[in-house]
């Protein structure tokens, strides 16, 4: 028996729910339950795992709210332990959220390392960016990871060991089986590269939020996929280098999508690497208008912005528009092939402000292989001249932080300044934002944090171990993992040239 339940504590709507006797699959986040919520990824996974007639989904929330009395972490959707599932799968957005997934884990009662969980334990799956980019931090921990997108990689998964499980296969002989699935890298088991998945038709899955009306970091919003993958090839981008090619969802299935937000939230969040090249986006706009629903895009090309465009937004109560440079200079913008000119990104801004926006934000990158102080003085320069163009009656924030190299990009390997630099470069932006262009900065509050970032990103099973003794000593972040890699006698720097590209390409085809 299968239900569909709205959450009476939350207000939450989505919650599948089956009764009887079902195989779980339980569904972690890192985080707690409105950062969940404010994720689309893994509530795919939910959708089409909860579909199966054999599974049911259990959801699992970094949050002390879920802990039981014994400070155990439980289910959402019943509140059954971890222990109970026989897949456990994380979604890895963030490199950072390393630490928060082994504090899940130690809260679930979970041995990190697969080598000392028994059969007894949940198999431990790794899907998201990060899991497609590079597993070997974390490969001592996890038993399989998904590469690509993974529809239709977790149906398979679930199907190989629905089968394994009716004829009472063990652990190895199962593992063994997910490692002849195309798009699964399985330690220890897989003999060739995991070859990227890729939904060749995403209007075949459903692109809406499976929850929504409850906990959300974007309140009284439903967030709704209308494209993925990017064909722009910025050299910086993870996510426009690992998800291809650029597909968009039709504009009739987005309608009937975003139509059981309607009378729950006011606001459909448009979720997509290249959301402006969506060749239907003003007419998707315009209908969900007319069904008393309001689009927010978290970003815009410059040079897709033009009067109708804008106009649009405005309608849709829209008050700040947000443009990614990403460089302040032309040079530095062709170096990362960004493929935006000054003059695209000034006449955006100077239609944003004819059409009334209040507040115009510009993303940017410093520490950019190949930067100079020119190039910082071109980002202030910028937006000096988008101060010209817009007056005062247009708030301008300029949102900078420091570039971090990523596999498979074409700027992996470029390395980064050091910590010093980055420090000087804040508050050199912060004066001169403020007092040539009457534009607030918003950055980085730490260089740490992405130091942190960059290493996880590139790094091989020692930077895994590294991870693993910092989280045993309650450390966290880049001063742990700093300070257990010296402790080794490896420098932390040598992961920032690239040196586990030939070594990725031996497990993951690019």
């Amino acid at each position: 028996m299968m239900t569909r339940k709205k959450n009476a504590q939350s207000g939450e709507r989505g919650s599948i729910i089956k009764h009887g006797d079902f195989l779980t699959w339980g569904i972690c986040y890192p985080g707690p339950r409105p950062a969940a919520n404010g994720s689309l990824g893994w509530q795919v996974i939910y959708r089409e795992i909860a579909a199966l007639d054999a599974w049911r989904c259990e959801r699992f929330f970094y949050d002390r709210h879920w802990q039981d009395a014994t400070g155990r972490l439980r289910g959402v959707d019943s509140g059954r332990p971890a222990g109970d599932c026989q897949i456990l799968a994380v979604s890895l957005y963030y490199e950072n959220d390393y630490f928060a997934v082994l504090a899940m884990l130690r809260d679930m009662g979970i041995p990190w390392r697969r080598s000392q969980r028994s059969a007894e334990f949940p198999l431990l799956l790794a899907g998201g960016p990060c899991a497609s980019a590079n597993p070997l931090p974390l490969q001592q921990v996890f038993d399989g990871f998904v590469v690509g997108e993974g529809e239709e990689v977790c149906r398979q998964l679930a199907e190989v060991y629905q089968r394994a499980a009716g004829r009472q296969a063990g652990r190895e002989e199962l593992l063994a089986e997910w490692a002849e699935l195309a798009s699964v890298y399985v330690p220890d088991y897989s003999r060739r590269p995991a070859r990227r998945a890729t939904v060749t038709d995403l209007d075949r899955y459903d692109g809406g939020a499976v929850f929504y009306g409850g906990e959300s970091v974007f309140d009284d919003m439903f967030l709704l996929e209308i494209a993925r993958g990017c064909g722009r090839g910025c050299g910086f981008c993870l996510a426009g280098s690992i998800y291809r090619p650029p597909r968009f969802r039709r504009r009739q299935g987005l309608l009937a999508a975003a139509r059981r937000a309607v009378g729950v939230c006011s606001r459909v969040g448009l979720v997509g690497t290249a959301v402006a090249d969506h060749p239907q986006l003003k007419d998707l706009i315009a209908d969900l208008l007319t069904i008393g629903l309001e689009s927010s895009p978290a970003s815009l090309r410059a040079d897709r912005v033009d009067g109708e465009l804008a106009g649009l937004l405005r309608r849709c109560r829209l008050n700040t528009l947000t443009i990614a440079p990403e460089a302040g200079s032309p040079r530095l913008r062709a170096a990362i092939n960004k493929g935006l000119d000054e003059e695209q990104i000034l006449a955006a801004a100077e239609v944003a402000a004819t059409a009334g926006f209040s507040r115009l934000r510009f993303y940017f990158m410093v520490g950019l292989p190949g930067e100079e102080e020119e190039d910082i003085t071109a980002i202030v320069r910028l937006m000096a001249m988008v101060r010209r163009l817009t007056g005062r009656r247009t708030a301008l924030v300029a949102s900078v932080n420091p570039f971090v190299p990523k596999p498979f990009t074409q700027l992996a390997g470029a390395g980064m300044f050091p910590a010093g630099y980055y420090q000087r470069v804040k508050r050199r932006l912060a004066a001169e934002l403020r007092r040539q262009a009457g534009c607030q900065l918003t950055a980085w509050p730490g260089t740490h944090h992405f130091f942190a970032q960059a290493l996880l990103a590139n790094g091989d099973e020692q930077v895994g171990e590294a991870l693993l003794q910092a989280a045993a000593g309650r450390e966290r972040g880049f001063g742990g993992l700093k300070r257990n890699l010296a402790a080794m006698g490896i420098d932390w720097q040598e992961y920032l040239s690239g040196r586990q590209s030939n070594r990725l390409g031996q497990i993951i085809d690019g």
